[in-house]
């Protein structure tokens, strides 16, 4: 009989250390779902906002675009002074003229 409870006693601290690996195998397991819910959560913005600059990167590109001037655009024979109306709304004597 003697024997037998021993065993019983075996069984049971066995039995408590198995619940607690449980325990703590499913905390662990919690943790590593929120880490990853968390990063899916993260990637899935970074993926937007990867999205949305390159967006804004093309609609950038096609506005510089149309400043653009080809080599054959560079006819300024026709250029006219500002008036003195365009001078007072630009704030300066003439427009900057780049230099070929």
């Amino acid at each position: 009989a003697e024997q037998v409870d021993k065993m019983i006693a075996q069984i049971a601290v066995s039995s408590q250390q198995q619940t607690s690996t449980a325990s703590h195998s499913s905390s662990s397991l919690h943790s590593i779902y929120q880490l990853g819910s968390e990063n899916l959560t993260a990637m899935s913005n970074s993926v937007t906002s990867a999205e949305l600059l390159s967006n804004s990167a093309q609609d950038l590109k096609k506005q510089i675009e149309k400043f653009r001037l080809d080599a054959t655009d560079r006819n300024f024979s026709s250029y006219m002074p500002p008036t003195q109306q365009e001078v007072g709304q630009w704030g300066m004597a003439t427009p900057m003229l780049a230099a070929e």
